[in-house]
């Protein structure tokens, strides 16, 4: 290249203006419409807004990518390894562009970590080690940049300081022109928003990020609980599953939100955040709905869960026809590790005649921290039938120490 090399801290220092943000990748999925009507629901697309056809009648329209491109990895890093280790085969550390790019997507669209994600495309022979490091910086932001150089390092030994130094200031550089350019990758995830009803708010909020996961893993702070909203099996649905959630969401539009009392977020009030699309306008709630950004939650914590030692609700939850109400004083959906306990309540088999009771129990003031518990209670009580296993108290634990980086194996790659 003509031009001069950055200097890594400098680079650094410019590239924290950027949001240090995981790049989880665009989930687009082809998305149409269901009807009201009696009898099932079907469609070849796996996700469907009910009562929407919101990808014909976008301003913009045509369909949108199918998230069938996207590979979803292991997030254990001995798993991980070996399938890129098959996904590389044959590559000799030769592997670049898109197909890197393609690769570092799915990784962070996986929840991969940085430093694991470097090590076991490095491991795997997937492409020269420093373009590994770029690429992984670039769309893994100022939050990448130590695991993934450190990983890197340590795999290849300090003699290739200088040259991953400048790969990885080359990420933040490329990252920082993605971000400024209009029509960039980055600036795709805005298309996706969440959606704020705050309990007596006179408007709901819509709130965007650059990447997909800040929506329901930094939430705005200052509520006093939090209700995530997800999707659940939307394809095959019967014309009860379809009413429940036309009534949910019509509820959340109108009953939550009202006339009176201020849009700042206060501690006694309990907020519903629903994934919407950010340019839906004034449609209807239940047309705004994003699936993709709900897909994105409900596999992450769908995942979690088993991790957690959950594996009856994880099961619910990837194939129950929802919807799915996640409740906390947290401002996150993740991680289920720390912080405050969360009530996941499993609406798939609830008659949309108690939907508005169980909004009502929700939609009280947040006197103190055993709010949620007094929510579980009120709920416990409610119907008069409740199905097996609705509501599921999560309880936060310690997570488990990191493994210790293995030292004695070689990456199957070169510095390049």
């Amino acid at each position: 290249m003509s031009t001069p090399n950055p200097d890594p801290q400098s680079v650094r220092r410019r590239g924290a203006v950027v949001a240090p943000l995981l790049v989880l990748g665009v989930l687009l999925l082809a998305l149409g419409g269901c009807a009201g009507s009696g009898g099932t629901v079907q469609g070849a697309a796996p996700w469907r807004t009910p009562g929407a056809q919101l990808a014909a009648e976008r301003a913009n329209g045509g369909p949108r990518p199918s998230m069938s491109a996207h590979v979803l990895y292991s997030t254990d890093p001995s798993g991980l390894r070996e399938e890129l280790q098959t996904r590389c085969a044959g590559m000799g550390g030769r592997g670049t562009g898109a197909v890197l790019s393609t690769l570092v997507t799915d990784l962070y669209l996986s929840g991969v970590a940085p430093g694991e994600g470097a090590e076991a495309l490095l491991r795997g022979g997937c492409a020269p080690v420093s373009e590994i490091v770029t690429e992984m910086i670039a769309q893994g932001g100022e939050s990448a940049f130590d695991p993934v150089l450190e990983r890197a390092l340590m795999l290849t030994g300090s003699g290739a300081r200088e040259t991953l130094e400048l790969a990885a200031a080359e990420g933040l550089e490329r990252r920082a022109r993605l971000l400024d350019a209009s029509d960039g990758p980055l600036r795709e995830s805005l298309v996706y928003a969440m959606r704020y009803y705050p309990s007596g708010a006179p408007t709901s909020e819509t709130q965007t990020a650059v990447a997909m996961n800040l929506l329901f893993e930094r939430a705005e702070s200052g509520y006093g609980l939090y209700t995530f909203v997800l999707l659940g099996r939307t394809s095959a649905l019967d014309t009860a599953d379809v009413q429940r959630y036309r009534e949910l969401f019509r509820i959340i539009e109108t009953y939550v939100a009202s006339a009176r009392g201020v849009s700042e977020p206060r501690r006694e009030t309990h907020a519903f955040l629903v994934p919407v699309y950010a340019d839906s306008g004034d449609m209807a709630l239940v047309d705004q709905l994003a699936p993709e950004l709900s897909d994105l939650m409900r596999y992450r914590l769908g995942r979690a869960l088993r991790r957690h030692g959950r594996p009856g609700p994880a099961a619910r939850l990837e194939s129950g026809a929802g919807p799915f109400l996640m409740t906390s004083t947290d401002p996150q959906l993740l991680p289920l590790e720390a912080g405050a306990p969360r009530l996941l309540i499993d609406l798939s088999g609830v008659g949309a005649e108690y939907l508005y009771g169980i909004i009502d129990a929700c939609d009280r003031p947040v006197e103190d921290a055993a709010a949620l518990e007094r929510l579980r209670e009120r709920l416990r009580v409610l119907l008069d039938e409740a199905p097996a296993d609705w509501l599921e108290w999560i309880e936060p634990r310690a997570p488990s120490a990191p493994r210790a980086a293995a030292r004695d194996v070689a990456p199957a790659a070169v510095v390049g």
